[in-house]
């Protein structure tokens, strides 16, 4: 089962690339979208928390996916703390996802560089 618990936190962990990407769309110095934003009458915000929403909305759907896969063609079996899993897998990508966007908004540095500082920080943790 561990092989499994694993798997789900390095799904919930590598959302942490999604929001980085999303955050890096929304910062001036690192696309042309961020500079559009940074310029633009609605609140800085109100944009930064729509995306988040929506990569965490888009990180629920892979994680239902992982558990449809690992449940119904594996045949694994959560036993009877399957809620418990689903409930730490929700914070676990919310963990993931913060991460991301620490590491995309305090990293002074190119995508490429900040996307190998996050896979080395969560193969570290």
């Amino acid at each position: 089962m561990i092989e499994f618990y694993t798997l789900i936190a390095m799904t919930c962990m590598y959302g942490g690339l999604l929001s980085m990407f999303v955050m890096n769309q929304n910062l001036p110095n690192m696309s042309e979208r961020g500079k559009r934003v940074s310029i633009s009458p609605t609140k800085k915000r109100v944009t930064i928390i729509s995306s988040l929403i929506g990569t965490y909305i888009v990180q629920i759907i892979g994680l239902t996916l992982l558990f449809l896969y690992t449940i119904f063609v594996l045949k694994v079996d959560y036993g009877s703390n399957f809620l418990g899993v689903i409930l730490i897998s929700l914070a676990g990508m919310l963990a993931g996802l913060s991460l991301g966007v620490l590491l995309a908004t305090c990293l002074k540095k190119n995508e490429g560089a900040k996307t190998g500082i996050l896979i080395a920080v969560t193969m570290c943790g």
